[in-house]
């Protein structure tokens, strides 16, 4: 009777039993279990033995089913996450690429204490007497004017060792005039330069102009300091401003510092030169001037 029900079985159920056995011996990598599930004695039916093993197939299937939904799920929620940063980021670099062309420039950026610039943008060209080629903009010496090169290429030195940002003027060999700007960010050494326009172009105009007479005065004060003669200038109220060392000599005095300030006078000097006295007394009463009559007659 046993033996006819199990003819009469379900071969789909007996089919099921042994793909499951095989499956579960494969995921719990155990050949030795692999191997017993696959003898004749596992595979053999036997009646009412069909409803454990379908459980546990089924339950193990179930699992994996739930495993593998969920492993999709979390795989799609993470590419979902990295699609929505790099596109902030995209967004980011569009918008800061953006920026950089919105104005006329030319921007250096190096990493590290590289020599070589690692990236050039280039939005002047056109505009300011520039070269067009990337090799030949990072030669500084070619294109700018030495005397600004120098200036340039000590303010981008200390830059580079001691992150001491500056803002100066510059002027190329075609004689126009830039700003440049030179600033750290983390490892980066960054130069941009602009053209000079409007109120920027007035105030450098008019710095360039004070140290040019500041230079001029320096070597105006050094070639009258060595004049025999005596030269000074006084101020409104009749102080000594400035004077030679010539009139520092003749009034006694050892340093400048000495004779700004005072109002002694030498002869010769004024309307009033005619009432001057022979000699000029110093407050303890000692000599502190004499004309040549007064040598003379002493």
């Amino acid at each position: 009777m046993c033996k006819g029900k199990t003819d009469k079985a379900d071969p789909a159920r007996r089919r099921a039993a042994m793909i499951g056995a095989v499956v579960l011996a494969a995921a719990l990598d155990a050949p030795a279990a692999g191997a017993a599930a696959l003898s004749p004695a596992t595979l053999s039916w036997r009646p009412g033995a069909e409803g454990p093993v379908f459980l546990v197939i089924a339950s193990i299937a179930a699992v994996a089913v739930l495993w593998a939904v969920f492993a999709t799920v979390r795989a799609a929620q993470r590419e979902r996450e990295m699609r929505r940063q790099l596109n902030a980021l995209q967004s980011e670099r569009d918008e800061a690429e953006r920026v950089l062309r919105s104005e006329p420039q030319l921007l250096f950026i190096w990493r590290g204490r590289n020599a070589t610039p690692e990236h050039i943008v280039a939005q002047m060209c056109g505009l300011c007497a520039i070269p067009e080629t990337r090799e030949k903009q990072a030669d500084f010496a070619a294109w700018i004017a030495p005397e600004s090169w120098v200036r340039l290429g000590c303010a981008l030195g200390a830059l580079r060792k001691t992150g001491h940002m500056f803002n100066i003027a510059i002027k190329t060999m075609a004689g126009e005039r830039l700003e440049a700007d030179g600033r750290t960010a983390g490892g980066l050494v960054t130069l941009r330069l602009r053209p000079l326009v409007g109120e920027r172009l007035v105030l450098n105009e008019l710095e360039a102009k004070h140290r040019a007479l500041g230079r001029r005065a320096g070597r105006l004060e050094t070639l009258l300091d060595a004049a025999p003669l005596a030269i000074w200038l006084r101020r409104d109220d009749g102080r000594i401003a400035w004077a030679n060392n010539a009139y520092i000599r003749a009034v006694d005095g050892e340093a400048l510092e000495q004779v700004v300030g005072q109002t002694m006078t030498l002869t010769g000097e004024g309307q009033d030169s005619a009432d001057e006295k022979p000699a000029k007394r110093r407050d303890d009463g000692r000599i502190a001037w004499a004309n040549n009559a007064y040598i003379r007659a002493v």
